[in-house]
């Protein structure tokens, strides 16, 4: 159904160049790991025929690497697969800016510079097995977050889904150079076609309570903490909540 085209052999060349611009600011195992990313786009990139991805010229901010980076998990591309208008698209080099919240791939027509797609028509993007879906706020939902990407935890009845950002959190006076980025999770149980934000276990209770007294039994058994680590808590406990289910 995929089908490489020798068309993406662009980004081959958009990338590197990408790489050779940022060997100032990047570490050498960094470029040397971006490189060979590069070089297996011909073998791993496939595109539905006929289509590509396209979108406005990324502006990246001003940073050192050494201190910390706006992107999710690494500062280099590594491949990802894309849902985009409704068609797959496989091993795409991806960045994810978590400061602008934008989803970031090498130009296929323009070398040395890098694009940021529509996140709209992202309907799911996968990345070092974390899987982003686009959430569109709306009444009916009760979101209380802007449109955009959130990781999904889970499946079933009660999903477990997390926002993640970085905040620029301090510059050099002299270069404006930013010095470090704090990261927040928010997180969110989907229950019912509604988002929940949840900040504590009584917030995850009141929300799963027609089940309230299986999950306080299993939650002394499993001995975990919420603030410790809400992620792994809050997927256990929804998982478990879905397992009840008649």
């Amino acid at each position: 159904m995929m089908k490489k085209i020798l068309g993406y052999l662009a980004v081959c060349i958009s990338l590197i160049g990408i790489a050779q611009e940022a060997s100032a600011q990047h570490k050498e195992e960094d470029i040397l790991f971006f490189q060979s990313v590069t070089t297996s786009v011909l073998s791993s990139a496939y595109l539905p025929k006929g289509r590509i991805l396209s979108g406005a010229e990324y502006t990246s901010l001003n940073y050192n690497p050494s201190k910390g980076h706006p992107f999710f998990l690494n500062s280099y591309f590594t491949s990802a697969n894309i849902v985009y208008e409704g068609l797959e698209y496989t091993n795409i080099p991806l960045l994810y800016d978590l400061v602008q919240d934008q989803v970031v791939i090498g130009d296929v027509n323009r070398p040395n510079l890098m694009v940021v797609l529509d996140k709209a028509k992202i309907s799911q993007f996968q990345v070092q097995g974390h899987l982003f879906v686009y959430v569109q706020p709306s009444e009916s939902t009760n979101t209380l977050f802007k449109a955009g990407h959130l990781e999904s935890l889970n499946n079933g009845e009660v999903k477990v889904l997390v926002q993640r950002t970085k905040t620029p959190s301090g510059r050099e006076s002299e270069t404006n150079v930013i010095i470090t980025f704090k990261e927040k999770n928010t997180y969110f149980l989907l229950k019912d076609n509604t988002y929940y934000p949840i900040r504590s276990k009584k917030d995850a209770f009141k929300v799963l309570a027609d089940r309230k007294r299986e999950l306080q039994q299993f939650v002394k058994q499993e001995n975990g903490s919420f603030s410790k680590n809400p992620e792994k808590w809050l997927v256990n406990v929804s998982e478990f909540y879905n397992s009840q289910a008649n």
